[in-house]
């Protein structure tokens, strides 16, 4: 009889090992998720897209976490039923796997998708002004899609317009600025305007820079209404 309680303890621990195994592969197949959050909530600047859920992903992680508590109160005391665990641990596991084939989750290595969602909104308010529909940073900021691709410390960055005169284009920011500010400084007399705006160098984080054209120069958008 001794042997055979030793024999079921032997087995129940290598059964719950298993779940216990299942539990932290699909774990690990949430580690982007788990990473770019960290980024997002932690650095002063930061790009991550697709932004991974928080009202998706925290029941799935929190979910995890009490099946494998469940796991390991089975390798213990033999509780709960192994029908109940073996039932949880897979469906989640097959919601884990099925989430990150329909909806990936990676951590950005390039920063060139920002850049181009910056370099789309200074050409929309380039068109702006070249229509002399919007000449005022109120007006323009209208003229942008959505907030910006940047995050600061768990917020999404709005777009910022400054309109300022000027003699030529703004190439050093404002001390406070942030990533997704765009510059429209308007030459004397209103008959030139140049287009600048800042953006973050790298991804996932990185230093503030002005944004850059495919081939490395500074974006200057000159424009004549």
């Amino acid at each position: 009889m001794a042997r055979n309680r030793t024999r079921r303890s032997a087995l129940r621990f290598i059964n719950a090992g298993f779940y216990l195994v299942c539990v932290v592969a699909a774990g690990l197949a949430l580690r982007p998720v788990l990473v770019s959050w960290w980024i997002i909530l932690t650095q002063p600047f930061s790009y991550v897209e697709p932004l991974p859920s928080p009202l998706l992903y925290g029941p799935l992680l929190l979910a995890l976490g009490a099946t494998a508590t469940l796991a390991i109160g089975r390798a213990i005391a033999g509780d709960p039923p192994r029908r109940l665990l073996s039932g949880s641990v897979f469906a989640l596991t097959a919601a884990v796997l099925l989430l990150q084939l329909l909806l990936p989750v990676r951590i950005p290595r390039s920063a060139r998708p920002a850049e181009a969602k910056v370099a789309d909104a200074v050409e929309t308010l380039a068109r702006a002004v070249e229509e002399g529909r919007a000449l005022e940073g109120s007006d323009l900021l209208l003229r942008l899609p959505g907030p910006s691709p940047y995050h600061s410390y768990g917020h999404r960055l709005p777009w910022n317009v400054v309109s300022e005169a000027g003699v030529g284009p703004r190439l050093q920011a404002r001390p406070g600025d942030l990533p997704g500010t765009l510059y429209v400084v308007r030459g004397y007399g209103a008959r030139e305007y140049w287009l600048t705006a800042l953006a973050m160098e790298g991804a996932p984080t990185g230093r503030l820079v002005f944004a850059r054209t495919p081939e490395g120069r500074p974006l200057i958008r000159r424009v004549k209404p």
